[in-house]
């Protein structure tokens, strides 16, 4: 049993409401947990477990980490591995409601990537110009009678 839970992760949760980030969307500000560090066993998940989320299923790697009880951990919390990799908590269990070990599982975050601009909408067959779409008597107009 020694050395079961040979990993040391710091356990993150959000501080509050989230704030501007001046791009026109919003980032979740985060604080350590008290104690911020967590020692658990990291086990990869097997790849083939899903999640429903709006309406469809998303295969997600996930991961699981085993380490003794916290109250603090949560659905909303996140780990951070060796200071390079997040992990999102999308499971909390408490194998038998003892309060000894708490498994979690957990979503591998790629917070490096940031989504691409938009692109314009290329013209062809489904977009047109406002002033085809007029004179082939099929412009959309919005808010508008008549």
């Amino acid at each position: 049993m020694i050395g079961t839970y040979r990993h040391s992760v710091r356990v993150q949760h959000p501080s509050g409401a989230p704030v501007p980030n001046g791009d026109g969307g919003f980032t979740d500000p985060w604080v350590d947990g008290d104690p911020p560090t967590w020692f658990c066993a990291i086990a990869e998940g097997t790849g083939e477990q899903e999640r429903p989320a709006a309406g469809s299923t998303i295969a997600a790697t996930t991961h699981l980490l085993r380490g003794h009880y916290r109250s603090d951990i949560s659905v909303r919390s996140r780990i951070i591995v060796n200071d390079t990799r997040i992990f999102a908590v999308v499971g909390v269990t408490d194998p038998g409601l003892k309060g000894v070990e708490l498994v979690l599982a957990c979503v591998a975050v790629d917070e490096t990537a940031v989504p691409a601009p938009p692109t314009p909408v290329p013209e062809g067959a489904f977009y047109q110009p406002q002033f085809l779409q007029e004179a082939q008597g099929w412009a959309q107009t919005y808010g508008e009678d008549g």
